[in-house]
């Protein structure tokens, strides 16, 4: 009789304990298969999220200028010089990695914008907010907030507001709202705006903060003729970012500096990589409460058949043979329970990959689960990561049946027919 079999004969013998061994293994692939789902999904959903409301792929701003300091220096804005240059450097390195699609430069796709800090005021309450003047022809092909509503921006009095923000001063579409900004030369300006849509980006960050003008009634407002804080820009293959962000500051030399959204963001994918970390110790410590169980199962298997033991060793299977036949029992028993936690857990992730988590409740209490995502958590797994749940828990059990497996292969075949 092969060890397979034999071992799987030694499972069935009893069957109430090694189904609460495998169950321990099923647990912990199961937490491990739905968790490495969500975290997956929810930072896949994160970055395109920035990517699509905030970053784009790559930004381009005066060298200098601080873009992760939330001061927005108007006296560090691009001139309209500089952004001659980097129009017609962006053309070129377009035709260098890309090809002409639509109306795309090349296959990137260009827009300014400008952004600075101002306060919106309704009836008595005042808000910090970030304006930015974007141009309502061009930014809706780069990023998606505000999108299609940009080109409502036709009336240098009207602006567009993120609709958490809007919520937080009661303000409705057709409302009036003051702005008040401090302009380039430094001089305090407040007007009224009349709302022209609210901006449902469904990134909180922008919805809680934005308000969106006309980038030449912004300019205006400022007093930057023909100016811009920063220039997004869209890849139509994502994948040449790196080639795209050298040759672009090759290109344009060091008055400008080139930021990809990895650098934008460094600090959100730090925290990601934080949270797997954090995570990876959580497992752990589910897969040492599996290896106990296990090991504690094996070792009082080993126990009651002492005499079976002995028998097979006076019958001429060997130390080597007893360890494994030991070893594969451990084994079958983490991939039986694994197996089972990864058809359980494949078929939650493919039920929240559809339909999600809703986090609205959530968010109207107030709380905030530190995610760029409004309304759904979806999860996301790949298909690679199954089989390597399987196969770990297969492994983890198989070593912790080692230390008893030991155990009953330095037996001597007459003491353990002597024991009870």
């Amino acid at each position: 009789m092969s060890t397979l079999k034999l071992a799987f004969r030694n499972i069935l013998r009893n069957r109430r304990r090694s189904l609460l061994t495998a169950l321990s293994a099923s647990v912990a692939v199961l937490v491990l298969v739905v968790a490495t789902g969500f975290i997956g999904g929810v930072e896949t959903d994160s970055v395109k999220s920035y990517l699509t409301t905030r970053t784009a792929h790559i930004k381009v701003y005066a060298a200098g200028y601080p873009y992760n300091d939330e001061s927005l220096p108007l006296d560090q804005a691009l001139s309209p010089a500089q952004q001659s240059r980097l129009v017609d450097a962006g053309r070129d390195v377009g035709r260098a990695v890309g090809r002409p699609i639509g109306r795309t430069v090349s296959g990137l796709k260009m827009a300014p914008r400008l952004l600075f800090s101002a306060s919106l005021i309704k009836d008595g309450e005042e808000l910090m907010a970030l304006g930015a003047g974007v141009d309502p022809q061009a930014d809706p092909a780069v990023l998606e907030a505000p999108g299609r509503l940009a080109r409502r921006l036709t009336d240098p009095r009207g602006i567009l507001v993120g609709s958490d923000l809007a919520r937080l001063l009661h303000l409705k579409a057709g409302d009036t709202v003051t702005a008040s900004f401090r302009t380039r030369p430094g001089a305090i300006y407040a007007d009224d705006f009349t709302i022209l849509g609210l901006v449902d980006s469904g990134n909180p960050e922008v919805d809680s903060n934005y308000f969106f003008i006309s980038l030449g009634a912004a300019q205006d407002y400022l007093e930057m003729p023909g100016g811009a804080t920063e220039w997004d820009i869209r890849l139509e293959r994502p994948d040449d970012l790196s080639r795209v962000e050298t040759a672009l500051q090759k290109k344009l030399g060091p008055e400008f500096q080139v930021v990809s959204w990895r650098k934008q963001l460094a600090d959100v994918l730090s925290f990601f990589d934080l949270r797997r970390k954090v995570f990876v110790i959580i497992n752990a410590a589910l897969f040492l409460m599996a290896v106990i169980i296990v090991a504690n199962t094996m070792l009082m298997t080993v126990y009651e058949r002492f005499k079976e033991i002995g028998t097979l060793m006076a019958l001429g299977m060997k130390r080597r043979q007893i360890l494994e036949l030991f070893a594969a029992e451990g084994s079958l028993l983490g991939l039986l329970g694994g197996l089972a936690g990864v058809l359980i857990g494949a078929a939650l992730i493919r039920y929240f990959s559809t339909h999600g988590v809703d986090t609205s409740g959530i968010r109207n209490r107030g709380m905030d689960i530190n995610v760029p995502i409004k309304g759904k958590l979806y999860a996301e797994l790949a298909t690679y990561f199954y089989f390597v749940a399987v196969a770990v828990s297969g492994a983890v059990a198989g070593l912790a049946a080692m230390w008893p497996a030991r155990k009953a292969a330095g037996l001597e075949p007459s003491e353990a027919l002597r024991r009870n």
